[in-house]
């Protein structure tokens, strides 16, 4: 299980909170503990441009598997995954609940902007990227499950393209096999239209 294999940080009482990760220094925990307590104490703070200065992305989801896969993706292909920082759960009485995770923020696009307005001589090797990152997955018996444009994310500073947010839920329905074949094909038409988009 994750929980067993991630090590134990911070604790929050009002709520109780459990950040787990290693990937924080100590005054980064501090900041962060008192903004991810804040946004799930009440829907209507929202702390996560506070959180992208301190150069940490939070991504909201109830699924712990979605941490443990981007830990696996991370440690297959460090260069091209942002470093999980830690799972955010909140214990009460009804028991653990997930309430996201932490990442390395990005500065970046994804490829659902028009690429053509700033990508350089390079923008071929976006492509390739993509097919490389997939093809190293795959290698590592990885699957995403989720391919698309908003999950690929290319950085300003040296477009050098991060892989996000893989569907663990549609693995567990599908089995491996099928999900590396759903993301071969589904990466093929991906690729194929952004080259079109970058040649026009």
């Amino acid at each position: 299980m994750l929980m067993a294999n991630v090590k134990e940080r911070l604790v929050v009482e009002q709520p109780k909170l459990l950040l787990r990760g290693d990937g924080l220094n100590k005054p980064q925990e501090d900041a962060v503990r008192v903004m991810i307590s804040e946004m799930i104490s009440s829907r209507f703070v929202d702390k996560r441009e506070q959180l992208r200065g301190l150069g940490i992305y939070f991504k909201q989801t109830h699924n712990s598997g979605e941490y443990e896969m981007m830990q696996r993706m991370h440690n297959a292909a460090p260069k091209n995954v942002p470093q999980p920082l830690g799972i955010v759960v909140s214990h009460s009485v009804g028991g653990p609940v997930v309430y996201g995770y932490l990442l390395r923020y990005i500065e970046g696009d994804t490829v659902e902007y028009p690429l053509k307005e700033w990508i350089s001589v390079l923008g071929k090797s976006v492509t390739d990227q993509i097919q490389e990152i997939f093809a190293t997955f795959h290698a590592a018996g990885l699957a995403h499950c989720d391919p698309n444009r908003a999950n690929a994310l290319v950085r300003r500073s040296d477009e050098r393209v991060f892989v996000i947010d893989p569907a663990t839920s549609r693995l567990e329905s599908w089995g491996l096999e099928y999900a590396m074949g759903y993301d071969r094909t589904v990466v093929g038409e991906l690729i194929e239209t952004l080259s079109k988009e970058l040649r026009m």
